[in-house]
């Protein structure tokens, strides 16, 4: 789902039918549950079992980020970044790659770079906006041969966000609604270098087990 395109809805107290106006949602969670590309990806996420991860099961290089922590890496430095243990935090995944004009060649891991952060309170916002300025310094070099090359094209950043729950505090929906804000102000303030699609996002009552408590 193209992030720009989210963020024409209000949230507010009630929703309405008007055919002249735009929808207006109790949260950005009760929209998200109307978007089809989001529902089914979180049905896909959640019909696999989970994957344990050590160095008796796997030889990949595996980075752990923390609460609070925020980890970069190309494919040449890692195979898996992880984050576990979050209950209303939400972990975030970047994913980034250059789109290529025709002629400039298939996409080598020079041309990735992904990062994972751990994300505990609505205070991230300049972290955030410090991860996202990495990923656009970082494809303005990419290196071909050892040699720094300026690279073309808009950058894509994919997103995926994982966490919470319905607890009794909101305390999940404040960092979901955070988040949410703060991409919409980056997908507006970057649209002509950046474009964001948001691949996964299965955070707040959409990540709740029903008992209640965090799925994933």
């Amino acid at each position: 789902q193209e992030f720009g395109g989210w963020f024409g809805i209000s949230t507010t107290a009630h929703r309405t039918s008007s055919p002249h106006s735009k929808p207006r949602y109790n949260s950005v969670t009760e929209y998200l549950r109307t978007v089809p590309s989001v529902m089914e990806r979180i049905q896909q996420l959640y019909s696999h079992a989970p994957v344990v991860l050590s160095s008796q099961t796997t030889n990949a290089r595996i980075i752990n980020v923390l609460q609070g922590e925020v980890a970069h890496a190309t494919p040449c430095q890692a195979d898996i970044l992880v984050s576990d243990h979050a209950t209303t935090c939400h972990i975030l995944a970047a994913r980034s790659a250059t789109s290529k004009s025709s002629g400039d060649g298939p996409s080598t891991d020079n041309n990735v770079l992904a990062s994972l952060c751990h994300i505990d309170q609505p205070c991230y916002e300049e972290c955030i906006r410090n991860m996202i300025q990495l990923h656009k310094s970082y494809h303005s070099s990419v290196k071909k041969g050892g040699a720094p090359t300026k690279s073309s094209g808009k950058i894509t950043i994919e997103l995926h966000l994982v966490g919470g729950f319905k607890d009794s505090k909101k305390s999940s929906i404040s960092l979901t609604e955070h988040l949410m804000g703060v991409f919409g102000r980056l997908a507006r303030e970057e649209r002509d270098t950046v474009g964001f699609v948001f691949e996964t996002c299965a955070v707040s009552c959409l990540n709740d087990d029903g008992s209640p408590g965090p799925i994933g």
